[in-house]
């Protein structure tokens, strides 16, 4: 009975004791971690193509805070290693408490890993007067969690995911069509209105500024949103997500849309704090309004339509809310948010502008800026008035550009579909031909005049080697 109780005795002191150790052997790898730089918090479904999120615990700040201003004088971009050594340099921005709450201390970057097998990734974190524009990878000063560095491993896609998502990035692989990594050739059949679909009034902060007080409700589609489908705040976003639900059942694949229409011809879709058009408004972002944004972005991936991002209107208001204009500080900012927010997506286009007014040397450098962000090589493109091709014959070749974006008339769709094919396979690089917007603008399509617009234009256009929205 003694020596039992002697070797429980002296197996409780061996098992404290292989405790102690084992507990001093953790804290000393995590505390040897945290001094050789520590890692990121994964989170996502961790399969090819699916939204993968990586979170940082970096400085506490607000939305509006100004010295620093977190939107513009940090700057988060990771370095995303694939098995096959490949890497992506992605943005990253500041995401408040990480559920869509303006105070916080998250720093985040979305991304959809293209590669089956384990990923290594590195954070750059610099502090500095507007840094956050700047792509030079030593602007500023190394802070905060600058050099934290990790890995993830990545599984199959899924074929049975929702929308896009087995199909993997849809890619210019310069052709006339656009197709996807995984999938099949593209072609768009989209919707063109109404221009700010996220004129939406469930999202944060979303107000008419004194135009025409076009901010949608969608009350007709409540109906079509469907159990399981997302929502915020207690059941908000339902006649939006519902209207996708809609246009997906319809087999549209594709919707314009306006990220920013202040000074155009609505004034209530901005991603900033406020509307006003101050240097303060325009460099401080709203961070619940563009968290609400990625969620019906994100579902519209998860239905099947890519968004078209048109980034200004043809409203010298709004060619000129930046910058007066230029390509300065605030445009780059804007072109940065919106990459950094929404890059991940599978599908999208980016429009430099609405029946662009911009000069050639202007559009190049906005479109340069974009590319050399854009991690994920978005088509780009310009839009042109109708039947006015003014910009074009500059612009065929150049390699930052590879769609249309062709206002036209109906009895013409199908020629200028034809042109361009030719004109720009003849340059070396086969735009895809994208007819954004037929006139008359006031008509658009209706009941009354669908079969003949399905003739003179779809059919045309199709039969051409184009895509209609």
């Amino acid at each position: 009975m003694l020596y039992r109780n002697r070797f429980k005795i002296s197996y409780v002191v061996v098992s404290i004791s292989l405790l102690i150790l084992l507990i001093t052997a953790v804290l000393t790898l995590v505390f040897t971690t945290r001094a050789q730089g520590g890692g990121g918090t994964v989170s996502g479904s961790q399969m090819k193509w699916h939204p993968l999120t990586i979170d940082f615990a970096g400085p506490t700040a607000s939305e509006t805070d100004d010295a620093p201003n977190p939107f513009l004088d940090y700057r988060l971009n990771v370095t995303l290693t694939a098995p096959s050594g490949a890497t992506n340099v992605v943005p990253g921005f500041f995401a408040g408490d990480g559920s869509g709450g303006s105070i916080g201390n998250v720093w985040r970057i979305r991304f959809a890993p293209d590669e089956v097998g384990m990923w290594q990734y590195a954070a750059s974190f610099r502090e500095g007067n507007n840094v956050a524009i700047e792509l030079d990878e030593n602007a500023g000063t190394a802070v905060s969690f600058n050099g934290f560095s990790g890995s993830f491993q990545i599984s199959n896609a899924d074929p049975n995911a929702d929308g896009f998502l087995p199909w993997g990035r849809l890619e210019y692989v310069n052709q006339h069509y656009l197709k996807f990594a995984d999938g099949p050739y593209w072609i768009k059949g989209g919707v063109d209105s109404p221009e700010n679909f996220l004129g939406y009034g469930d999202f944060d902060g979303t107000v008419d500024q004194g135009c025409r007080g076009l901010v949608h409700q969608y009350a007709p589609h409540l109906n079509d949103w469907q159990t399981g489908d997302p929502t915020w705040s207690n059941g908000k976003g339902k006649g939006i997500i519902g209207a996708l639900n809609y246009l997906s059942s319809q087999n549209v694949n594709s919707i314009y849309i306006l990220p920013m229409n202040l000074g155009g011809d609505g004034c209530e879709t901005y991603p900033f704090v406020g509307g006003s058009g101050s240097d303060f408004d325009n460099t401080h972002y709203d961070v619940s309004k563009l968290h609400q944004w990625n969620i019906v972005l994100n579902h519209a991936q998860n239905v099947g339509i890519a968004p078209h991002f048109v980034l200004a209107e043809t409203e010298s208001g709004n060619e000129n809310w930046f910058d007066n204009g230029s390509h300065g500080v605030k445009r780059k900012l804007y072109y940065r948010e919106l990459i950094a927010r929404f890059g991940y997506l599978l599908t999208g286009k980016w429009n430099i502008s609405e029946e662009n007014d911009f000069s050639v040397s202007e559009i190049q450098s906005f479109a340069g800026y974009i590319q050399a962000l854009d991690w994920s090589d978005k088509p780009i493109a310009v839009h042109t008035k109708p039947n006015n091709f003014r910009d074009y014959d500059d612009l065929m070749g150049d390699g930052r550009f590879s769609a249309s974006s062709i206002q036209y008339a109906p009895d013409q769709a199908g020629g200028h579909v034809e042109t361009w094919r030719a004109n720009s396979a003849n340059a070396g690089r086969p735009w895809v031909l994208d007819m954004d917007e037929n006139n008359p603008a006031g008509s658009g399509l209706t009941d009354s005049n669908a079969a003949d617009l399905r003739k003179r234009v779809l059919y045309e256009v199709n039969f051409s080697g184009g895509h209609v929205e």
